[in-house]
């Protein structure tokens, strides 16, 4: 067809050789245009996934290889002069943070226990003035009865 197309015949006799040549037969079309792409969607459905699976068997082994290759190069490599460095700065900076933080932590503490103190003196301080005040005005008699208004015992 591409031969056809690229020819130095005229553009009806290249469409008259197409017709008569390359499509003469209603079969050929048929299996040209309906069951080859009907086939190659079978194979790709039906046999790609076979030596796609050893595709991928074969990468994934030969990745691993890898990785423990450079695994292996890496622990025997000694750290560099500024690699330890700026471990160690980390390492420094790391503890500074957690001191920071500790010593945070229990300012905060003792500022909660101080607080803590003075409301449970306030608790207490409540509680005093408030038996204070029952002492001083009863509003039960001894045997639990309650006083009316004046001060005195309800007589049924």
């Amino acid at each position: 067809m591409l031969f056809a197309l690229l020819s130095s015949m005229d553009t009806p006799s290249k469409f008259k050789y197409i017709d008569k040549v390359l499509h003469a037969d209603p079969w050929w079309n048929f299996v040209l245009w309906f069951v080859g792409p009907l086939a190659t969607a079978a194979a790709v459905i039906y046999v790609y996934p076979f030596p796609a699976k050893w595709v991928y068997e074969f990468t994934s082994k030969k990745q691993n290889e890898l990785r423990k290759v450079k695994q292996e190069a890496e622990d025997e490599r000694p750290m560099t002069r500024d690699e330890e460095r700026t471990l160690r700065r980390q390492m420094v900076d790391l503890q500074a943070e957690f001191e920071t933080r500790i010593r945070q932590s229990t300012e905060e503490a003792g500022r909660l226990r101080e607080i803590i103190t003075k409301e449970q003196l306030l608790k207490e301080n409540a509680q005093n003035e408030l038996q204070n005040e029952r002492t001083r005005n009863p509003t039960t008699t001894k045997d639990g009865k309650p006083l009316n208004w004046t001060g005195q015992s309800k007589r049924c």
